[in-house]
């Protein structure tokens, strides 16, 4: 119940619709930052977003979906869609907005529009954080809260042929220890 409340809400009072790379470009810093400060990481600065907004929207199947408080954007998604599934990989909100819950709002929307409409086969919101200090227990609750499935998968870390004899105790106890000096640091 709390969660439809959420998304009537939203729907009431956002207007979600697919945005340009432009309109993605001059409207959705704010909302990346903001996200990024909230979930800890240090990356949230305009030269990094526009890097990585520039990028995925010249790729085909690459899409973002908005939500629009009068002229403002108070949230959006970026999203790739390849055949018959699509991954959710970042779901950014400004926190002027998120007393009209952008996020619960666009995830439903784009479920609704990939599940039912596209007829995809998975629909995928990425895997956890391989942060050892994140915010990984609020995201887990967030995805299970709107419907995802927590699926354990086996991950493994390989490495490069040439990095590999750096690849040690004292090199992980230096990026561990830089770390702890700025833990927001990616």
């Amino acid at each position: 119940p709390p969660v439809r409340r959420n998304i009537s809400r939203g729907y009431r009072e956002l207007r979600v619709v697919s945005l340009s790379c432009d309109e993605v470009l001059a409207h959705g810093f704010q909302a990346f930052r903001d996200t990024r400060i909230r979930v800890g990481l240090t990356d949230g600065t305009e030269a990094i977003f526009k890097a990585r907004f520039r990028n995925r929207m010249s790729c085909p199947g690459h899409t973002c979906l908005g939500a629009w408080n009068g002229d403002k954007l108070a949230g959006f998604l970026s999203i790739t869609e390849v055949d018959d599934w699509a991954v959710i990989e970042g779901c950014f909100s400004a926190n002027v907005s998120l007393q009209l819950r952008p996020n619960d709002t666009l995830i439903f929307h784009a479920l609704s529009q990939y599940l039912n409409e596209k007829g995809c086969r998975i629909v995928s919101y990425g895997t956890s954080s391989i942060q050892s200090h994140s915010n990984r227990d609020s995201l887990h609750r967030f995805k299970t809260k709107i419907g995802f499935q927590a699926v354990p998968v086996h991950r493994a870390f390989l490495f490069h042929p040439l990095v590999r004899p750096f690849v040690n105790r004292i090199t992980s106890w230096g990026i561990n220890t830089l770390l702890r000096l700025n833990p927001g640091q990616r």
